[in-house]
C-alpha cells in the first residue's frame, strides 16, 4: 500500500475512534452503548416508550409522590417481566438500593429498589401477587421488609420495603 492510502486510512480510524469516545462520554449514564445506536444514530439518546413503562429495557420510575396502587404495580411488573428484552433488574443497578417504584396502600408507602431481579418479580408474580403485604424484620433487623401471606414468605432479590417516617 501507498504511504499516502495509509494516512488516509490511519485518519479515518482515528476520526471513528474519536467520534466514539465521544458518543461514549455523551451516554456515560446509560449501562451500555451498541454499535447499533453509535451507527444508526447522530446523538443516541435513551429509548423511553410511555406507552409500556420501559426504559432501556429497566421500568421507568415512579417517585413516591406518584406512587401506584397494588394492582398499577402488579400490571407494570408483568408487562416489565413479559418484555424480551428487559433488563436483569428493575432499574439501573449504578443506583444500587435506591427506591425506584413506590406503591401506596391506605396511608402507607412502599418502595420498590432498583436492584430487585427479574427472576424474583416473576416469582412474585406467579406465587404472590394476590397475597397480603406483610412487613417483617429485614436482614439488619429494621421491621420494614415486605413478605407476602400468613406465612410470611420473603422473596430472594426482591427489594421491597415500607418507607418509615
Amino acid at each position: 500500500m501507498e504511504n499516502s492510502t495509509l494516512v488516509a486510512i490511519s485518519g479515518l480510524a482515528l476520526i471513528l475512534i474519536l467520534g466514539i469516545l465521544k458518543l461514549i462520554k455523551e451516554n456515560n449514564k446509560t449501562k451500555e452503548l451498541s454499535l447499533k445506536n453509535i451507527f444508526e444514530r447522530e446523538n443516541p439518546k435513551p429509548i423511553i416508550n410511555k406507552k409500556n413503562n420501559m426504559e432501556n429495557g429497566f421500568m421507568k420510575e415512579i417517585g413516591r409522590a406518584n406512587a401506584i396502587s397494588i394492582s398499577k404495580f402488579n400490571e407494570i411488573l408483568n408487562e416489565w417481566v413479559s418484555k424480551i428484552n428487559c433488563e436483569d433488574t428493575v432499574g439501573d443497578e449504578t443506583f444500587g438500593q435506591k427506591a425506584y417504584i413506590h406503591v401506596k396502600v391506605e396511608n402507607k408507602i412502599y418502595h420498590l429498589n432498583a436492584d430487585s431481579k427479574r427472576k424474583a418479580v416473576m416469582e412474585y408474580l406467579n406465587e404472590y401477587k394476590d397475597a397480603k403485604w406483610v412487613v417483617v424484620k429485614n436482614r439488619k433487623g429494621t421491621i420494614n421488609k415486605v413478605a407476602f401471606g400468613l406465612d410470611e414468605k420473603k422473596i430472594k432479590g426482591l427489594y421491597l420495603y415500607l418507607y418509615l417516617n
